[in-house]
């Protein structure tokens, strides 16, 4: 599934083509992958395309979105007759979808069509993922379960007059909370921290030297800032080479993300440290793969 670099690659890329175009026509092909009723949107132009976590959000005049989330294998194409090369964005590169040679195929859940006749189409294979029509009110809500965004430059709804920005007290807050919870799961909570999940932790502990299964409360004030710094710099890292490609994930071009080539211990397990001569482990914490390094982190 993409973590936040990837859905704000992929937001970045639709931002760009889809605002000011107005919606002419939605086609559903799966009732499963579309919720609410079509006519709710038809006519009404997209003002911008933003992030919240890992959801996609279409913010359409006259108060109505369309909230997205991709899921496992969730994948949008923009097409334009006046561009020769398709723009796709979070395209699942799976052999099946390879091998329809046209737009839309048996994959294409949902499709949209615009005012200046690009078109775009959203196919998930295993149809985990959705689009759904919220207002304002709806859309708060919907989102309302989320902590704090890491980084400070994405567009966020206000929650009790304060910005859901992470800061280096709400992070201490957090760990206070829960002190006898592992420094991974913490990062990877959505309720606490949004859009941070298993690629990443592993690579913003590796960068503050902490061991992922370290108890929360364990941790110094010093490792706490390390910590906060490294969300920050690993995750605007990543969102500046276009996020992690792994089995599921393709860039705003079709191109694969470049951080998975620099990244400290992801997917690395038996390789040589990037920082010393150790190996790359891996183990079990919350049912979810962590990689580290054991002479580096601590």
């Amino acid at each position: 599934m993409p973590e936040l670099p990837e859905v704000e690659t992929i937001v970045r890329g639709l931002d760009k083509v889809l605002s000011g175009k107005k919606i002419s026509a939605v086609k559903i092909l799966n009732k499963k992958s579309f919720l609410g009723e079509r006519s709710e949107i038809l006519g009404k132009k997209i003002i911008a395309v933003r992030r919240r976590a890992k959801y996609i959000i279409f913010e359409l005049e006259r108060g109505k979105y369309l909230l997205i989330h991709l899921k496992m294998t969730g994948q949008l194409i923009w097409q334009s007759q006046k561009i020769p090369n398709n723009k796709v964005v979070g395209g699942h590169p799976d052999e099946m979808y390879r091998r329809q040679d046209k737009l839309p195929h048996k994959y294409t859940r949902v499709y949209f069509e615009f005012d200046d006749g690009s078109r775009l189409f959203f196919n998930d294979l295993r149809v985990f993922g959705w689009i759904k029509i919220v207002d304002q009110g709806e859309l708060k809500t919907l989102l309302s379960d989320l902590g704090f965004e890491p980084l400070p430059y994405t567009k966020n709804d206000r929650k009790s007059g304060e910005l859901l920005i992470l800061g280096v007290s709400n992070l201490n807050s957090i760990i206070q909370k829960y002190p006898r919870r592992r420094i991974k799961d913490l990062l990877q909570d959505q309720k606490l921290i949004a859009g941070i999940g298993n690629i990443y932790s592993s690579e913003i502990l590796f960068c503050a030297g902490v061991l992922p299964g370290r108890a929360a409360g364990s941790l110094t004030a010093r490792e706490i800032r390390k910590i906060y710094q490294s969300i920050n710099r690993v995750l605007s890292k990543a969102v500046k080479l276009g996020g992690t490609s792994m089995s599921d994930y393709r860039k705003v071009d079709g191109s694969k993300g470049g951080y998975l080539d620099e990244a400290g211990v992801y997917a690395r397990e038996g390789e040589k440290c990037r920082k010393c001569a150790g190996k790359i482990k891996r183990k079990k914490i919350g049912q979810r793969s962590a990689y580290f390094c054991p002479h580096c982190q601590v």
